[in-house]
């Protein structure tokens, strides 16, 4: 498990938006899970409600945050984005879609990857959907593979992986 004691570097403004993940960010998080695939374009509305059902459960998140860190970005008291980070994997990466495009994702994804960096990760690995593709290529990510798990529908993802 990574040490978090000690992460704030006054000379990064981004690191000072984010912050571990507190049992009372959770209906937030939920909030940005449901936005997120209530306005998915890209995934079947069967294949979005099963992941979100998943996701959106009450209390996962919080007990998801006992086992490996998930970390918010907050600004302005809300929080706007999650991430999520177990030694390689990356495990969520999420962003309220009113703040898409706007360098959310990328401020979490580059914290992640230094806390990678920090703890002796040599490679990052993200299971996508595929709407997160491009982001993930845009950030040096390369496509490894897809695959497919059943559930009621099948849920296609994409496994990316970056030299950290």
């Amino acid at each position: 498990m990574l040490n978090y004691n000690n992460i704030f570097n006054p000379g990064v403004l981004y690191w000072l938006m984010i912050r571990l993940f507190m049992d009372s960010d959770g209906e937030s998080c939920r909030e940005i899970f449901k936005r997120c695939f209530s306005r998915s374009v890209v995934l079947d509305k069967g294949v979005a409600d099963v992941i979100l059902g998943y996701l959106a459960r009450e209390g996962l998140i919080e007990s998801e945050s006992k086992k490996y860190p998930l970390l918010v970005y907050e600004h302005n008291c809300k929080v706007l984005g999650l991430g999520g980070l177990n030694k390689n994997h990356i495990t969520k990466l999420y962003v309220h879609p009113d703040f898409h495009s706007r360098g959310v994702g990328k401020m979490i994804l580059n914290f992640i990857e230094e806390r990678a960096k920090l703890s002796g990760e040599s490679e990052l690995i993200a299971q996508a959907y595929l709407n997160s593709v491009p982001f993930y290529h845009r950030q040096g990510y390369v496509l490894l593979g897809t695959f497919e798990h059943q559930y009621d529908v099948v849920i296609k993802t994409f496994e990316m992986r970056k030299d950290i």
